[in-house]
C-alpha cells in the first residue's frame, strides 16, 4: 500500500487532466518515476543474465538495458589497461573480448537483446558486450591475480567537479542499495568502491561517499596489468541513463515530495553523523553563481546585483 509504506508521501496538489484520466493515476505515475516505485521497477526488470549450477559458479543478474548488474565469482581481466595511460574516463573499451566472464549458463542473446544503451554513462552495455563463459571457475580454480572478498561497487561517475553532477552518482548508488537489498548488511559501509576510469578521485564532494563505505576509493590504476575476480560485485544505475532518474527525469505535472529522495537525504545526515545546527546569526549568506559562457546566463544578472547591494 503506497499510502502507508513510509512516513513521507508525495503530494500532488496541480492538476492530472490532460496529464492521466484521474488523480489515483497521478500519485501512481509520480510514485513509479520518481519515488520507491521506480525501485520496485528496477527489481521487477531483473533477469538472469548467467545462471549458476553450483555455489562456486558465477551469476548475473541485470535490469532491462543493463542499467543495474550485479554478479558472484565474476572475473574482470585488466591487463588490457597496461600501456594506455592514466587519463581513462567515458571510455567503452577498458575491456575488450573475454575479459568479463565467469563459470555458468550464460544467456549471450539474451543479454545482447538489452544491449541497446550503448553509451558510456548509460548502461553497462558496453562492458558486458564482452561477457563470455569461462571454461573454469574463476576463484575457485585460481584464474586471478587477486580475489576481492567484500562487497564491491563498480560506478561510472559523471562531472564530480559539479555538484549537481556527482550527486546523480551519490542517489544512484543509494537506490542501487535498494534495488540490491538481499541481506540485512545492505547498509554496511565495510565494502569496496571501483571509480571506472585511471584518474584518482577528487573532488571536493568527496565526504559524500563516508555514507556509503568506510575504506579508501579505488580507481583501475589499483588493478592495471591484473586479472580480479569478485565473490559480490554490483554495478549500480548510472547518472545519465535514458528516461534515469535525477538526470533525465521525465516527470508527471503537478506532484512533489519523493520519499526515496527524503530518504537518501536522511541516509547522508545519519551516515555521516550530520547533526541539526542552530542558526545563530539572522543573516542569509547569497552566492551568484555569474557565467561568461553564451549559455546558461543571468539574462538580469546586473539589475538583480544592483538590488542585493541596497
Amino acid at each position: 500500500n503506497v499510502s502507508t509504506s513510509y512516513h513521507v508521501r508525495p503530494r500532488c496538489p496541480g492538476d492530472h487532466r490532460g496529464w492521466v484520466k484521474s488523480k489515483e493515476a497521478q500519485y501512481s505515475t509520480f510514485y513509479t518515476q520518481a519515488d520507491f516505485g521506480y525501485v520496485k521497477e528496477q527489481i521487477d526488470e531483473l533477469m538472469v543474465m548467467c545462471e549458476a549450477s553450483y555455489p562456486q559458479d558465477t551469476s548475473l543478474e541485470c535490469s532491462k538495458y543493463l542499467r543495474f548488474c550485479r554478479g558472484r565469482n565474476m572475473m574482470l581481466n585488466f591487463t588490457g589497461l597496461v600501456g594506455r595511460g592514466d587519463n581513462l574516463r567515458y571510455k567503452m573499451d577498458i575491456l575488450g573480448p573475454g575479459q568479463i566472464g565467469g563459470y555458468c549458463n550464460f544467456y549471450s542473446e539474451r543479454l545482447m537483446k538489452e544491449a541497446e544503451h550503448m553509451s558510456a554513462l548509460q548502461s553497462w552495455a558496453p562492458e558486458f558486450r564482452y561477457f563470455v563463459r569461462t571454461p573454469k571457475r574463476p576463484i575457485a580454480d585460481g584464474m586471478c591475480d587477486v580475489t576481492i572478498e567484500k562487497p564491491t561497487y563498480i560506478m561510472k561517475l559523471d562531472a564530480t567537479v559539479n555538484m549537481y553532477h556527482h550527486f546523480c552518482d551519490f542517489f544512484n548508488l543509494y537506490t542501487s542499495l535498494h534495488v540490491n537489498s538481499t541481506h540485512p548488511s545492505t547498509f554496511s559501509r565495510d565494502n569496496h568502491i571501483l571509480i571506472w576510469e585511471t584518474f584518482t578521485y577528487h573532488s571536493a564532494f568527496k565526504d559524500a561517499f563516508k555514507a556509503f563505505t568506510k575504506n579508501e576509493i579505488w580507481d583501475l590504476k589499483k588493478f592495471r596489468g591484473k586479472t580480479i575476480c569478485f565473490k559480490n560485485v554490483v554495478f549500480p544505475l548510472l547518472p545519465r541513463m535514458i528516461f534515469g532518474l535525477y538526470y533525465n527525469t521525465p516527470l508527471i505535472y503537478g506532484c512533489e515530495r519523493s520519499g526515496l529522495f527524503h530518504a537518501f537525504s536522511k541516509h547522508l545526515l545519519h551516515s555521516m553523523n550530520i547533526k541539526p545546527h542552530i542558526r545563530r546569526n539572522g543573516k542569509i549568506r547569497i552566492t551568484l553563481l555569474s557565467r561568461g559562457t553564451q549559455y546558461r546566463s543571468i539574462l538580469n544578472e546586473k539589475e538583480i546585483v544592483e538590488a542585493l547591494l541596497k
